[in-house]
């Protein structure tokens, strides 16, 4: 691994280094490479920060480590939308709820507006629809609407699939999803309309 990294240094090469010197050297040796990489900013990416979290929540049992990797890794990567989901997951994983909107929220304040970043507004909304109370869940996803309204068009069906849908399992059949998109085209015709497909048909089909 020395030899890779003096060679051909690269995210994998470093994530795979802390992992085979945390199971032949321990926890601390570890730790060690983390911090290595960390000063190698030119070939490190979010997954490292993510890898070295993960490792402590997951096989050290210390999630106050692997939060505060999370948060060093967000002042990092701020405009990451994969890194925040991944953070997010962590949090909610953890059980942590009552942090999630607060990263949700920061996160959500560094990202330009794009469509990528719409990824973060579907898992803010699956986190009030869980968590929140119905004034919380309300306004969160009226604003992942407004955000969402520059990509997709929108229907009727939208507010249901973003309240009632879990997993794979939708409150509404497909037939119902292509009647409410095929209207949506017919009175967008001959429009300008920055995309075709509905926003929320979009985020129930996603793979997770």
């Amino acid at each position: 691994y020395e030899r890779l990294l003096q060679t051909a240094p690269s995210p994998i090469a470093y994530i795979q280094f802390m992992r085979f010197v945390r199971r032949s050297e321990g926890t601390d040796a570890s730790r060690k490479v983390f911090s290595r990489a960390r000063k190698d900013s030119q070939h490190v990416s979010h997954h490292v920060f993510v890898a070295a979290a993960l490792m402590e929540a997951q096989l050290n049992r210390e999630p106050k480590v692997a939060r505060n990797i999370f948060e060093l890794g967000l002042k990092t990567f701020p405009k990451s939308v994969d890194y925040a989901l991944e953070y997010i997951n962590f949090l909610w994983n953890q059980g942590e709820d009552s942090y999630i909107r607060v990263v949700a929220e920061r996160v959500l304040s560094n990202l330009p507006e794009t469509q990528e970043a719409l990824k973060v507004w579907n898992r803010f909304v699956e986190y009030e629809a869980a968590f929140g109370d119905a004034d919380s869940y309300n306004q969160t996803e009226k604003r992942c609407r407004e955000a969402a309204s520059k990509y997709f068009a929108q229907t009727w069906i939208d507010p249901v699939m973003a309240r009632y849908s879990f997993m794979d399992l939708a409150p509404v059949s497909a037939a119902e999803m292509d009647a409410a998109q095929a209207h949506v085209i017919e009175t967008k015709l001959g429009d300008a309309a920055p995309a075709t497909q509905n926003f929320r048909t979009q985020r129930h089909q996603r793979s997770e």
